[in-house]
């Protein structure tokens, strides 16, 4: 009797699974409009505009380290940023014939489920309200969301295939765009602009190192003509973004900047292993450790960061994992 209820109640499990696996199925291709936008990089955006609002509070209102408050202007902003990101990463893809950030799989435009008419139109309504919803945030919050735009969508997005494999001009790219995410945050600070270069230096460092190793790890698709760099290339690249880890370490201290120090400090161990056996897995490793060791640090000091960054990441995984049977994003290397 017991093992009769017991394959009745596992029946009825499996159907239940099957009906759910239905709605799903069909659900998760009502997504593709928004993952046009690439939110699995909103993760390190939101997470660096977050640094540089900590750090504008932290020069204007020292008292004030902890901040779980809410703030509507502050969600304006973050909104706003997340609307330009995803219009950069649009015209990336229109520009590369529907790449995506996954290498060998297509995009929702390779696939046709979304035409690159909808898809500019989503650019440009994005690109729009984003600098709309920047507008409380002042002068300062405008011009950054419109470098941030500039850089990733017209300067990287034009020539992205001609770049693609270049460390140093990936590096350069996230620089840029991590000073203008950095600012972001400040202007929402209201915090004075003087001596705000030497507060950013060392979160553009450490973006850029971050950066720097994209140009050698699994992700975007290279045209056939540009193959990955080379051993040579690898060494010098994780050589470099060593030095800028190091670098953003050493200023953290130097600036009293805690947030910084520390996050940098973590990742010293996987960027010395990366550069000692310079093998694939620890190069990936370093990469996603890096930035998740970074959201822990940003996140403790503004928890509600916590909530849009667990959203997206296992709404992505959700999406990935139906669309291209992929586990996807993930903060583990191979066998972590």
């Amino acid at each position: 009797m017991a093992k009769t209820n017991s394959t009745h109640a596992q029946t009825e499990l499996s159907n239940l699974r099957g009906v759910l696996d239905r709605l799903l199925n069909r659900f998760y291709p009502r997504l593709d409009w928004l993952f046009l936008l690439r939110p699995v990089v909103f993760i390190p955006v939101w997470t660096t505009a977050a640094a540089g609002l900590g750090v504008g509070h932290w020069l204007s209102r020292s008292d004030l380290f902890w901040h779980v408050a809410w703030d509507w202007g502050i969600l304006l902003l973050f909104i706003g940023v997340t609307l330009i990101t995803g219009a950069a990463f649009i015209r990336v893809q229109l520009q590369a014939g529907g790449e995506t950030e996954i290498k060998g799989y297509p995009s929702v435009l390779d696939e046709g489920n979304l035409s690159p008419a909808v898809a500019r139109r989503l650019l440009w309504i994005g690109l729009g309200l984003g600098l709309v919803l920047l507008l409380p945030g002042g002068w300062l919050a405008v011009l950054a969301g419109a470098a941030l735009f500039m850089v990733w969508g017209l300067l990287y997005g034009t020539t992205s295939f001609l770049w693609k494999g270049r460390p140093a001009v990936e590096a350069i790219i996230h620089a840029l765009a991590g000073a203008a995410l950095f600012y972001l945050g400040w202007a929402a600070s209201g915090a004075p602009l003087e001596g705000s270069l030497n507060l950013a230096a060392p979160y553009v460092l450490a973006f850029a190192g971050v950066g720097a190793l994209t140009a050698i790890t699994p992700g975007p698709r290279y045209p056939a003509d540009r193959p990955r760099p080379g051993t040579t290339a690898i060494t010098i690249t994780l050589a470099a973004a060593t030095v800028m880890a190091i670098a953003a370490t050493v200023w953290g201290y130097r600036n009293g900047d805690p947030v910084i120090s520390t996050t940098a400090v973590l990742t010293l161990p996987f960027y010395a292993v990366a550069l000692f056996y310079r093998r694939e897995l620890d190069v990936v490793r370093t990469s996603r450790y890096s930035i998740l060791i970074f959201v822990i640090f940003v996140g403790a000091r503004y928890p509600l960061l916590f909530i849009p960054v667990i959203l997206d990441f296992y709404l992505s995984r959700y999406y990935y994992r139906r669309r291209l049977g992929l586990v996807h994003p993930a903060f583990h290397a191979e066998h972590d």
